[in-house]
């Protein structure tokens, strides 16, 4: 697929995400991609589709900060995949955890920025190596806890992939992540590659064929569970080790964590004054 397609695609979806949610009635600040887009791992082919998934940052009421109401967490359909809706204060508590997955959103191939918050929001964006720097051991305890959800996943006939587990007796897409999470630890821990190059796969390299074919479910049963538990154990021994040299940053993660209260301010500061007009 070309790139300027596949980017319109990703684009189209991340605006249909802004639009419906704002329809909502939430304010939106921040809307991405997510998932195979951003490893280059997405597939289009006769055996697979792969669905665009977004993320969308929105920022919480007045209301709902006076009443201390729980920050919304919700997904919906889009039609392209789902939309994962985050109050900020909810997607900046699990970013400070390292959750691989919320880290990729800053560094999305497709995003979208409140205008009224471009500076403010871009921070985030450019300081997140600086995060993940500081926050290297949450980093390796969240990949190996993700890993470990992965393999069990891998044989379980959840609803929607029941068929999966019907046809092929596992699920490809749990057995890729894995063995990606464990690339990952290569290529940011061992190798010399910032987050997001270490997060993408280059075409035509045997690394992205493999996990390729994991996520076709092209490995016979047994194969796949014996992978899954090798590159586990793996992921293990490599966290144990590296997290013997490495230290916790708690400095950044204040600072992440007042910006993020800075922007609520002036978001409530804002629906002040355009109500006084």
């Amino acid at each position: 697929m070309e790139k300027t397609v596949r980017g319109n695609m990703l684009g189209a979806a991340v605006l249909e995400s802004v639009n419906m949610v704002q329809n909502l009635g939430y304010t939106v600040l921040y809307a991405a991609n997510y998932g195979s887009h951003n490893y280059n791992l997405d597939i289009y082919n006769e055996e697979y589709s792969s669905d665009i998934d977004t993320k969308v940052i929105i920022l919480p009421t007045l209301e709902e900060l006076v009443r201390n109401s729980k920050p919304v967490s919700t997904t919906i359909e889009i039609s392209t995949g789902q939309c994962d809706i985050k109050d900020i204060r909810a997607f900046i508590q699990t970013l400070l955890k390292a959750n691989i997955q919320f880290l990729e959103v800053l560094k999305a191939e497709s995003y979208w920025i409140n205008f009224d918050y471009i500076e403010d929001f871009k921070w985030f964006i450019d300081n997140l190596d600086e995060l993940i720097k500081g926050n290297k051991p949450q980093l390796l305890k969240s990949i190996y806890g993700m890993s470990l959800e992965k393999k069990k996943a891998l044989c379980h006939p959840y609803p929607t992939i029941k068929w999966k587990i019907d046809k092929y007796g596992y699920d490809g897409k749990q057995l890729h992540h894995i063995m990606r999470l464990k690339n990952f630890i290569d290529r940011y821990f061992y190798g010399s590659e910032n987050f997001e190059e270490a997060i993408r796969f280059k075409n035509d390299t045997l690394e992205k064929e493999q996990l390729i074919e994991a996520k076709l479910n092209h490995y016979p049963l047994k194969a796949a569970q014996d992978f899954a538990e090798m590159y586990c154990n793996i992921i293990e021994k490599d966290t144990r080790k590296l997290m013997d040299n490495l230290t916790q940053n708690n400095e950044i993660k204040e600072e992440y964590l007042k910006k993020s209260q800075e922007i609520i301010i002036k978001n409530i500061k804002n629906k002040i004054l355009e109500e006084n007009k």
